[in-house]
């Protein structure tokens, strides 16, 4: 698996399970979802030969940031580019 790919299905997994009615602080949700994935790096570094480790994760990106704001705050995401266009180019709305 590719550091990307577990960034991605551990952030999914992660924001899956919060309460959006009553999410923890920005702070406590970093610090649990980078502490998440470098467990699973952690992980994944065992099964890798010693050259082909992966690096630790140390801070959220904006597609991140983006997703959990839309899992615990009430935005609409607002799609500029068609039906084709990729989602990283939709902007926020509060």
């Amino acid at each position: 698996m590719t550091r990307n790919e577990i960034i991605e299905n551990v952030t999914e997994a992660y924001i899956a399970k919060l309460d959006r009615d009553n999410p923890p602080t920005p702070r406590v949700i970093e610090s649990e979802l980078v502490t998440e994935i470098n467990d699973s790096i952690m992980l994944e570094n065992q099964l890798r030969a010693k050259g082909d480790k992966l690096r630790n994760f140390d801070v959220l990106d904006h597609d991140q940031i983006a997703k959990i704001m839309l899992a615990t705050n009430y935005i609409s995401c607002i799609n500029c580019g068609g039906e084709n266009s990729e989602a990283e180019y939709d902007i926020l709305a509060i």
